[in-house]
């Protein structure tokens, strides 16, 4: 018993910290609901705003063609999580589409809207539209300085006819290239759409690949002068950086022949990749997949940077790379296809503000 208290006030005392610790915890407990109920009013308030990409989002239904039972129209699907205030949000990705599940990262977008993929009513639509983004594709080509005489090419699947693929025609410019150009071929080199000549080695590589990998929407190789340039020596890209990280374990070296015109030699490349989505063909060039003509577009353009930067820095002195740890979680967060098709946007936009022929179709 404490110095100076009787029995009784000691009984007080006991009760009154019981009547304490109590209160204290109920208190806890309402603090810790109502942080609970602010945490989901705020994530209610973001998935309002399309800032929640936990959850897919689709406004029409997915087509089907009736000569494949590949489904068109298909998004990057995101299965529902649990958001983190300050953090990354944990999706899934169908890698090219529809294939293999990766386990990604999407950073948190802060207020707004993240544009999406389009969803078509008809297949003509979609048609049209993967037709527009070729074309404007190769004009962004242009603009960066990556057309090479006759030789290069982008070719995107018809979203109807999966055994047929849209291709510029042999020997224009990509500055110059309109939707009504494109060319309509197959594998076996008949013409189903459009009257200019193909490049040979464009239905060689493309089609084989296209043919190989059902998975892959468009690819897009041309002769680049860093693609060239990082291709005389048998290496892959070092993750120097966080664009670098994009390729890091996604890209492969293909050793074939430096003149391609025989269709093989697209299935051996799309063997060699395999489920990745960049290959660096030894003495020849860069090669690039996607789920579209915007990542594939995209993740060629910044593999064409990531060499240039790797060449500069070689040339330097000894480079650093990130660990593999560094480079795999810099992946995660950034290496999608959703990523590579939300980078194609901003180049897009501004070719349509200075190209009104492309505009008017958009």
């Amino acid at each position: 018993m404490p110095c100076g208290l009787t029995s009784t006030d000691c009984f007080i005392h006991i009760g009154v910290n019981r009547y304490a610790r109590k209160q204290w915890t109920r208190s806890a407990r309402d603090r810790s609901r109502a942080c609970k109920r602010d945490v989901r009013r705020a994530v209610g308030v973001a998935s309002a705003s399309g800032a929640d990409l936990g959850k897919p989002r689709r406004s029409g239904p997915r087509l089907v063609s009736a000569r494949s039972k590949l489904v068109t129209n298909r998004r990057w699907t995101m299965p529902s999580v649990r958001p983190r205030m300050n953090a990354s949000f944990s999706t899934k990705e169908h890698v090219m589409g529809h294939a293999e599940v990766r386990e990604l990262q999407i950073p948190k977008p802060i207020g707004g809207r993240l544009p999406e993929p389009p969803v078509f009513a008809s297949l003509d639509d979609e048609r049209q539209h993967r037709k527009l983004k070729l074309a404007a594709a190769f004009r962004i080509f242009a603009r960066f300085g990556l057309a090479e005489g006759i030789a290069g090419h982008i070719t995107v699947r018809d979203p109807e006819f999966h055994d047929r693929f849209w291709v510029n025609p042999y020997a224009q410019h990509f500055s110059s290239v309109h939707p009504d150009d494109l060319v309509c071929i197959d594998e076996d080199a008949h013409v189903y759409h459009g009257t200019g000549p193909v490049n040979a080695a464009a239905a060689a590589i493309h089609c084989g690949i296209h043919g190989a990998n059902p998975d892959v929407v468009a690819a897009a190789h041309t002769h680049t002068p860093f693609g060239r340039a990082f291709s005389a020596r048998a290496r892959l890209l070092a993750p120097l950086n966080q664009e670098a990280c994009l390729f890091h374990e996604d890209h492969v070296l293909f050793r074939g022949d430096v003149v391609v015109l025989a269709t093989e030699e697209g299935r051996r490349i799309a063997q060699t990749m395999g489920t990745k989505r960049a290959a660096i063909l030894l003495n020849h060039g860069l090669l690039t997949v996607g789920s579209s003509v915007d990542a594939a577009a995209y993740r060629f353009i910044a593999m064409e940077r990531c060499c240039q930067v790797q060449l500069l820095a070689e040339a330097a002195g000894p480079i650093e790379p990130l660990s593999d740890e560094e480079a795999q979680a810099t992946r995660a967060q950034l290496g999608s296809d959703y990523v590579a098709w939300l980078g194609f946007q901003g180049l897009y936009q501004q070719l349509l503000r200075d190209n009104p022929d492309l505009r008017e179709l958009a």
